[in-house]
């Protein structure tokens, strides 16, 4: 996600960048400077999220990158690690003697576990990607607001 505004904010207001990053997302994150962009990146978190903001050239460009692939490894592997201990647990309770049976088994327990999977991964992005609109939107007022500040005009 991505916005430009008209220009070039100064380093002192991207503190009110960096405030208002942390207020949407509830977390204080990693703040940088790399080659005259202010960088914010979430530290600890499976579902990563980086902001960076460029002042250049007249303008101030906001852009906002996430990546939930780690978040959504551990969810499948966790829950499919509960499918096969469920799978062995029944499979000990009702012992099936056939193929079917045990196929029915293991498609049963692996299958709960990856729609399970598939269900909550699904939802938690779903409010994810709310917190990310936010946050553009916060960032982007936020260095709206500032550049206005900045040039006399609030």
């Amino acid at each position: 996600m991505e916005h430009t505004a008209t220009g070039e904010i100064s380093r002192d207001g991207l503190t009110r960048v960096v405030d208002a990053i942390r207020r949407v997302t509830g977390h204080q994150g990693k703040v940088s400077e790399v080659l005259g962009s202010l960088e914010w990146q979430t530290v600890g978190e499976t579902s990563q999220i980086h902001v960076t903001v460029t002042p250049r050239e007249g303008q101030t460009a906001v852009r906002v990158l996430a990546n939930r692939g780690p978040t959504g490894a551990l969810l499948y592997f966790l829950l499919g690690v509960a499918g096969l201990i469920s799978m062995g647990v029944i499979g000990a309770i009702i012992q099936p003697t056939t193929v079917v049976g045990i196929a029915s088994l293991v498609a049963g327990c692996l299958g709960g576990s990856f729609l399970t999977s598939r269900t909550i991964f699904k939802s938690t992005t779903t409010r994810f990607r709310s917190k990310l609109r936010d946050l553009v939107s916060a960032t982007t007022r936020a260095v709206d607001e500032t550049l206005e500040l900045e040039s006399g005009g609030g």
